[in-house]
């Protein structure tokens, strides 16, 4: 699949963003913002039925959960940033 450079600029954003997400009270809402813009680009390549779109929504659930506390929001941004990672590679 080849991606169109303003896409992969934008996922390569996203990602760094998810790999040193921001010291905020508002993690939680930051991170689910920035996953459903990830998704919108992945959508414009593959279907929701992908892999990759289905652990994004995944992380996104586990997130918006009331039990997400801000270590393992942290650590759900990084696992996120992995899968643009796989993603891009593809």
């Amino acid at each position: 699949m080849k991606i169109r450079n303003d896409d992969l600029i934008k996922l390569n954003e996203l990602k760094l963003d998810f790999l040193s997400p921001p010291y905020s009270f508002r993690l939680a809402s930051i991170a689910e913002t920035k996953i459903a813009a990830t998704i919108d680009v992945m959508k414009q390549y593959v279907t929701e039925d992908n892999e990759q779109v289905q652990q994004l929504l995944a992380i996104k659930s586990s997130i918006e959960s009331d039990s997400a506390d801000m270590q393992t929001i942290r650590k759900l941004c990084k696992d996120a940033a992995a899968v643009i990672t796989y993603f891009t590679a593809v």
